[in-house]
């Protein structure tokens, strides 16, 4: 929403902070399992994992995504990231289909550069990228067809 003028009217609603606190409700069993055994989940995913002997994997990274993906796959991903036709259908606007490719797009890049930098200096697991790759889905869609409806 902040990258969004037109969204950012929804922080002015109460609707997305009820739906933090929902959220919070359903993340709290996870913080209280977490505080009685010494944070055992946020510690194997942050300190130890950086404590690792530094190893690029990069290459790795790459592998999972042609693994998970497809070369066919893969290619579209990328063309439908970097640009890719314009989205045609029963959008209401131009405008709407840009913020519904810029709303996608955040969706997989910023998650996709964590765990490529986070690649340069340690070890990746194949399904790291599964979330990222699933938003870029109806980018992909759009790209093969361009004449379904946009979001």
């Amino acid at each position: 929403m902040t990258l969004d003028p037109t969204a950012r009217r929804w922080l002015r609603r109460w609707e997305p902070y009820a739906a933090v606190c929902i959220a919070a409700a359903v993340f709290a069993p996870v913080l209280v399992w977490n505080a009685q055994h010494d944070w055992a989940s946020f510690a194997f995913q942050t300190s130890r994992r950086l404590a690792e002997a530094p190893r690029f994997s990069l290459h790795r990274l790459v592998a999972a995504a042609l693994v998970l993906l497809t070369p066919t796959g893969l290619l579209a991903a990328g063309a439908a990231l970097a640009g890719g036709p314009p989205v045609q259908g029963s959008m209401s606007s131009d405008d709407s289909a840009a913020r519904a490719r810029r709303y996608l797009r955040v969706a997989v890049l910023v998650p996709l550069s964590v765990f490529a930098a986070f690649s340069l200096r340690h070890e990746v697991k194949l399904d790291w990228t599964g979330a990222p790759w699933a938003a870029a889905l109806p980018l992909m869609a759009f790209g093969a067809e361009p004449s379904v409806p946009a979001p």
